[in-house]
């Protein structure tokens, strides 16, 4: 399968890269990394995230890495990449 990211998850990737450079720019670049990483692991199992209840549909799944949240949807031979988000963060569907 082939991981595609939504142009407001590729935003999120980058407020949150934006957020750890002013802690450390090592930090931030190792965590989108390890994000990013997780999300692309995806086209090898994309059934394995856990169904996102609030999301209405068991096509929404969510993986962690870390403290964030991976939110995706499994669409024929594609998982759509729909969000990252902090997990203290509410997510809004």
């Amino acid at each position: 399968m082939r991981v595609r990211w939504s142009p407001e998850a590729r935003e999120a990737l980058e407020e949150i890269r934006l957020g750890l450079q002013e802690i450390s720019d090592t930090l931030a670049e190792q965590w989108v990394r390890r994000i990013y990483e997780r999300a692309e692991s995806l086209s090898r199992l994309p059934w394995r995230g856990h169904v996102v209840s609030h999301g209405g549909t068991d096509e929404v799944r969510q993986v962690w890495e870390g403290p964030y949240r991976i939110v995706y949807m499994v669409l024929d031979e594609t998982v759509a990449v729909v969000t990252v988000l902090h997990g203290s963060r509410l997510l809004h569907l």
